[in-house]
């Protein structure tokens, strides 16, 4: 006795026993009667390759996926999905035909029929479409991964799914309505050709916008799309609110959710926490040039301002304490190209140039070197008459008088890399800090009280003139620290929010239980909506949403998300598969 499967019009695999020599009419009356044990029998069931029941076929004998076994017919049965897949379903019509004209396949098929034997081009069609069939649907019981893998790549390639140009969700579910539409009006039976179109296409399109949507959320998943504002605060450290990560209608609810109690407190808490977070990062991108940041046990506001001063002044005075700068004959020569350079200026920016060499640069001159620390008064003294010039009330002949002053401090200060390489790139680290810090604390002197500075005082503070910010630095928005300010504003609330009074929170528990004991389910919606604001989960959500990913795995997602619009003919085939299982 041997064993064999027969599936039942509800997709269910039968298992009946029978001799060697059973024929499909044994077979499937032994089915029939297993299955009629439960459940009525369809009147409509018939023999071989496909089977009629109210135009869905699906019952086919267990001997014709017994005889497709085996690895060659594994790869044939590839195959002939994949010419499926790319045809829309048409692969098996076409065969059909052609082997009613040339029977090619009567080579290993006897049972082709042809018009060379007699019969009619129309019955001959209609046997090779059977025959066909059967052997597609015993491939779906004998080779269901390699059959599916196959009708897959077929359709992803297949024309007739791209005949829509675009992107989006609707894009694919239309060509995947298109694809489906074919496939099923092919692989119906004749005479029911549009109720297959009609039903293949609501499937491929429900693949389809399923595919697209899978794999555009994989896509955004593995590299999300991040305003750059949002990447750049997430990069410095900075905790965000779901409202400020997403920003368009999720940031507008939010504000509007701030009047809610209770839900409305924890978000002020998590919008003040990341002004905070933000104070935190601009002194660490401030003092990050002599590798020093503010320890976790400092509060933002005038002791970390302090603590940043110091730490400047502290990285100025290690480098600046052994340096010495020497005139020597290089730094005489390029003093004296300065000098001649001014006689071309006018007489007011000429003697301007002159008070400038007589007041900042000869009395630091006469001895056999300058010692570091004078160095940097001469520097600051350049620095500081550099900016004057180009200051707002400047004219077109006190710009003229930037050239020659930049060449005196360039001069000196080659001279200074050149004599004290070690000490030099230390000290540049040290100024670089300062420079920044003097932004830090220009904010922070704009506090009305010992807490934090706002993203809107900071950034005044980054475009105010001075320390080698210029008003064409600042148009250009290549001020010191622009890009962490112009983030912040773009993001962050311009104002300090409050984060809540011992006050607020009764009124919010009071107002909570009120909506409670009107309505248990709002209230318990107000709490659902609380929990992206809750200590620890919001932190985990904005690293899901806003965290930084591997290189190769932020590729992998952005070439997800370029294929989501060819992907939905990934799911079309599945789902028009599934149906005409059913």
């Amino acid at each position: 006795m041997k064993n064999y499967r027969v599936q039942a019009p509800d997709g269910s695999i039968i298992t009946v026993q029978g001799p060697d020599n059973a024929t499909d009419e044994q077979l499937i009356a032994a089915a029939q009667s297993s299955y009629g044990g439960t459940k009525s029998v369809p009147s409509d069931l018939s023999v071989g390759g496909w089977v009629k029941n109210n135009g869905v076929k699906n019952l086919q004998s267990s001997r014709q996926a017994d005889q497709r076994g085996g690895f060659f017919n594994g790869v044939d049965s590839f195959m002939r999905n994949i010419a499926n897949g790319a045809t829309a379903g048409l692969a098996d019509r076409g065969i059909a035909a052609l082997d009613a004209i040339a029977p090619l396949d009567k080579i290993t098929n006897g049972d082709i029929k042809s018009i060379w034997d007699g019969s009619s081009f129309s019955d001959a069609y209609h046997k090779n479409l059977d025959i066909n069939r059967g052997v597609t649907q015993a491939d779906h019981v004998a080779h269901p991964t390699s059959g599916a893998l196959g009708n897959i790549g077929g359709a992803v390639v297949s024309p007739i799914g791209k005949l829509i140009k675009g992107a989006g969700l609707l894009r694919a579910m239309a060509n995947g309505a298109i694809y489906g539409g074919v496939y099923g009006g092919a692989q119906a039976d004749p005479g029911h050709e549009a109720e297959g179109a009609v039903n293949g296409a609501g499937e491929g399109a429900a693949g389809s916008g399923l595919g697209y949507g899978v794999f555009n959320a994989l896509g955004r998943v593995a590299s999300p799309l991040i305003d750059k504002s949002v990447r750049a605060l997430q990069e410095a450290g900075v905790p965000m609110t779901l409202g400020q990560i997403m920003g368009g209608p999720i940031k507008s609810l939010e504000d509007k959710a701030m009047s809610v109690p209770g839900l409305g407190d924890l978000i002020a808490r998590g919008r003040r926490n990341s002004v905070v977070g933000f104070n935190r990062a601009a002194i660490n991108e401030a003092l990050d040039p002599i590798g020093v940041a503010l320890p976790n046990n400092i509060n933002v506001g005038r002791d970390a301002a302090s603590f940043g001063q110091h730490a400047a002044s502290d990285a100025y005075d290690n480098a600046l304490t052994a340096m010495r700068v020497a005139p020597d004959p290089q730094m005489v020569t390029g003093l004296q190209a300065a000098a001649q350079r001014s006689t071309t200026l006018p007489d007011a920016q000429r003697q301007f140039f002159q008070t400038v060499m007589d007041q900042d640069i000869s009395p630091f001159m006469n001895g056999p070197a300058i010692p570091g620390h004078a160095l940097q008064s001469v520097k600051r003294g350049i620095d500081r008459r550099l900016s004057a010039l180009g200051g707002p009330r400047a004219t077109p002949a006190d710009e003229l008088a930037v050239g020659p002053l930049e060449d005196v401090r360039n001069t000196i200060m080659d001279a200074a890399e050149r004599q004290n390489p070690d000490l030099f790139q230390n000290y540049m680290n040290a100024d670089a800090a300062y420079a920044r810090m003097a932004r830090i604390n220009d904010a922070t002197a704009r506090m009305r009280s010992d807490r934090e500075f706002s993203p809107l005082s900071f950034a005044g503070a980054v475009a105010k003139r001075g320390y080698g910010t210029t008003t064409n630095r600042v148009a250009a928005g290549e001020a010191n620290m622009q890009d962490l300010a112009d983030a912040a504003s773009g993001v962050l609330p311009s104002s300090i929010p409050d984060s809540g009074t011992a006050g607020r929170s009764l009124l919010a528990l009071l107002g909570l239980g009120g909506v409670g004991a009107v309505s248990p389910h709002a209230a318990a919606g107000v709490a659902a909506t609380s929990l992206p604001y809750l200590p620890g989960v919001d932190r985990a959500l904005q690293t899901l949403i806003a965290g930084n990913r591997p290189a190769a795995v932020r590729a992998t997602g952005n070439a997800l998300q370029q294929m989501a619009p060819y992907a939905g003919l990934i799911g079309a085939p599945v789902f028009l598969q599934q149906g005409a299982g059913q």
